[in-house]
């Protein structure tokens, strides 16, 4: 959540500096194209989320452990993508003026941080699996000895 926190203002900042000083216009087709790949990419980040595999594991505290850290990428992947879907809608409802330009490109911006972030999120879920199958197989070892 800091990292939103922290992103979020500065892809507002960069649309402000970008729609003063680059008089361009968003194409209504790029954003809509973005934020159908956020849609997709968020989808499939929430179906691995939302399903750890810690069944095998019998340590409670490194379950516990895992089971935070999947809620936490989890719930990174809301936030971002809730912003996105509020910025999207934003832009759709000031769809003239500076403001458009601004929200527009605030959208683009971001959108591309979330995908980003995604994929970031996605490394982590692969790391989380390996943990699980580590941390399974450790104990495996230990309960054959």
């Amino acid at each position: 959540m800091k990292k939103l926190l922290i992103l979020l203002p500065c892809s507002i900042l960069a649309a402000f500096v970008l729609s003063f000083f680059i008089n361009t216009v968003v194409p209504e087709t790029l954003l809509s194209t973005l934020y159908t790949v956020a849609g997709v990419v968020f989808s499939v980040g929430m179906s691995i989320a939302i399903s750890p595999k810690t069944d095998e594991v019998t340590n409670a505290e490194m379950k516990r452990r895992i089971r935070y850290s999947y809620k936490t990428v989890r719930n990174s992947f809301i936030a971002f993508f809730g912003i996105d879907t509020l910025l999207f809608v934003l832009s759709d409802i000031f769809a003239c003026g500076k403001a458009h330009n601004v929200l527009s490109m605030s959208c683009v911006i971001f959108i591309l941080i979330s995908v980003m972030y995604f994929v970031f999120n996605f490394i982590q879920l692969q790391n989380l699996s390996d943990e699980i199958e580590d941390q399974i197989l450790k104990e495996k070892t230990l309960n054959e000895q």
